[in-house]
Order: C-alpha cells, then structure tokens, then sequence
C-alpha cells in the first residue's frame, strides 16, 4: 500500500477559498490605501501546483511505491512574502499588508522518502504566482516545476 500526505497545493482553476487565489481577491479589491489585517501570515507553506501533485501520484504507482510518502516540494514559503509579491503583481502598493499573529502554523514536507527512489520534486513560488496572472490562467506550468525523477 501506497499513501500519499499532499501538502498545500495551489493552481489558477482553485476555489477562491484556498489561500493563494483567496489572496488575490481581498488585495484585488481592496479599497484605496487600506490596511488589510490577514491572519496567519507569519507562517510558512510547503507549496506544489496540482500538476505536480498529479505527476507525483502518478509516479509513485509506476514505481509501485510502497509506504507513506509526504507530497510537497520540501521547501517552506512565507506566506507574509507571497501576499507581497501577489500585492506587486496587482500593482497594488497603495494596500499595506499586516499579518494579525495569530493561526500561524508552519509546514514543510519532508520529502527524503521521494528522493529515495528518485523523485526530486522542484518548485518556484513565483512560476506559479505568476500562472494567477497571465491571460490565459491554465494550470499548466513551466518545466522547471516538474518532478524530476533520476
């Protein structure tokens, strides 16, 4: 048996209630010069795109994967960051961003186990803030986020 833990994914199709394109909406419309208060943002992710998930999920059924395998890229990102680049991108510097202190939780997926057998998840926070972006928001993403696998 195979299971997968996926951490945070994001993708320019998600819900407005995932946190990413959540982001967007309340720094998109936020009114002239405000002050959006936004919890959680002392905090870190670990984030993937869907594709990556997919691709992963996939690879670990080629291989026929045995054990539990956490999903992620390995690598955490401020969430404070990326509400400032997203502020960037909108051209919004007349909004400030302030992180209330509070649900602050970090996570980061450990992701030896993948490297293991060979899967070495990559991952730009910019690619894929950039795919919200773009006039044609798919959630395909550029090879340099692809799994790689040895």
């Amino acid at each position: 048996i195979c299971t997968g833990r996926i951490f945070s994914y994001s993708d320019p199709n998600q819900a407005a209630s995932f946190f990413i394109p959540s982001l967007i909406a309340k720094i998109k419309d936020a009114p002239a010069d405000a002050r959006l208060e936004i919890r959680g943002l002392d905090g870190t992710r670990d984030f993937i795109t869907v594709q990556q998930t997919i691709e992963t999920i996939q690879l670990l059924f080629l291989q026929k994967a045995i054990g539990i395998f956490n999903i992620g890229a390995g690598t955490a990102v401020s969430l404070f960051d990326i509400a400032q680049s997203v502020r960037e991108k909108l051209g919004r510097s007349d909004v400030t961003i302030i992180s209330t202190g509070t649900d602050t939780h970090h996570l980061a997926a450990n992701i030896q186990k993948l490297n293991d057998i060979g899967l070495h998840p990559t991952f730009n926070i910019n690619t894929l803030l950039d795919s919200f972006f773009t006039d044609n928001q798919t959630s395909s993403m550029s090879s340099t986020n692809k799994t790689v696998i040895n």
